[in-house]
């Protein structure tokens, strides 16, 4: 069963997070379509993807939208050799939420996180919501609390 931004919604009144789930009149599928809806820039906007790394193990990695994850450097922090993006039948399985619409809470299977520091350089982000046209918006604080995320340099410089 997939899970809906209505999962989001009700993970974060029932435990009092100060995130709240935003219906979108259009399509936020992509960190620039997210920015552009809101009519912000991609330093406002934090991705999930879901990495699948060589010995089988899943992570989630939590970017700035206006960065591109460094595989070499995710290996690293991981103690992998290699990693690919999950695919989108392995995203849906372990996150609940198809691809594009991935939020970094609540997650259907327990996988660690690992957030870029620059991800905590502004005070609020808009996360994937649970669905294609909605967006989670939640303090940066919170976001790295509840998810429990490592602080790890994941960016291509």
């Amino acid at each position: 069963m997939t899970w809906t931004s209505a999962t989001v919604r009700e993970f974060a009144a029932a435990n009092g997070l100060q995130a709240r789930v935003l219906a979108m009149p259009e399509n936020t599928q992509t960190a620039e379509d997210a920015a552009r809806a809101l009519g912000t820039d991609l330093a406002h906007i934090a991705k999930s993807l879901l990495a699948h790394l060589s010995d089988g193990r899943f992570v989630l990695c939590i970017l700035r939208g206006d960065q591109r994850l460094d595989r070499k450097k995710l290996c690293r922090a991981a103690g992998t050799k290699h990693m690919s993006l999950a695919k989108a039948d392995d995203v849906l399985r372990v996150t609940g939420y198809p691809v594009g619409a991935v939020p970094p809470f609540p997650l259907k299977s327990e996988v660690p996180a690992y957030m870029d520091p620059q991800v905590l350089e502004v005070d609020m982000v808009y996360c994937g919501g649970g669905d294609g046209d909605a967006l989670l918006e939640v303090p940066t604080e919170e976001l790295a609390r509840v998810t429990r995320a490592e602080a790890v340099d994941l960016a291509l410089t």
